[in-house]
């Protein structure tokens, strides 16, 4: 039996049910080298996202609703969507998966996280982390250079 065959015939319970839960989380938790695991370990020794302070105050109010979805801690505001916090020792990593490979600028990173994941700051972060990519800002001076 060739192995595409094997594999798409198989039924992956686990990440199937990971899927359904957080539909972005699981293709990110796949490419990026951050698992589930690893992901509930760094929410759980973050003391201020146990605590609700620091960054995370934001999220200490009445109209956040805050849940744990199988070790993971997620926050919606008014009834949104359901947001994975990302802490923020996981923060640069968690970035360099959403830039990728593609080297997406600040509008298609905040559009890939907006919705999915909660970030302190976020926007800020990102055009920063933008900023900072050395192969964008070479493009970029490449690029106005030929205008």
């Amino acid at each position: 039996m060739r192995m595409a065959d094997f594999l798409s015939r198989q039924d992956f319970g686990r990440i199937s049910v990971v899927q359904r839960k957080f539909g972005n989380w699981f293709n990110i938790w796949m490419t990026s080298g951050i698992s589930e695991s690893d992901l509930a370990e760094a929410q759980n020794d973050d003391e201020d996202i146990m605590n609700l302070s620091g960054p995370y105050e934001k999220l200490d109010r009445t109209e956040v609703n805050l849940e744990v979805i199988r070790g993971i801690r997620t926050c919606s505001f008014r009834g949104g969507a359901k947001l994975i916090i990302i802490p923020e020792s996981l923060v640069i990593q968690f970035l360099e998966y959403v830039h990728g490979l593609n080297h997406r600028g600040v509008n298609q990173m905040l559009k890939e996280i907006y919705g999915h994941f909660y970030i302190n700051d976020c926007k800020e972060r990102v055009k920063d982390f933008v900023w900072h990519c050395c192969q964008c800002r070479k493009f970029k001076s490449e690029k106005q250079g030929l205008s």
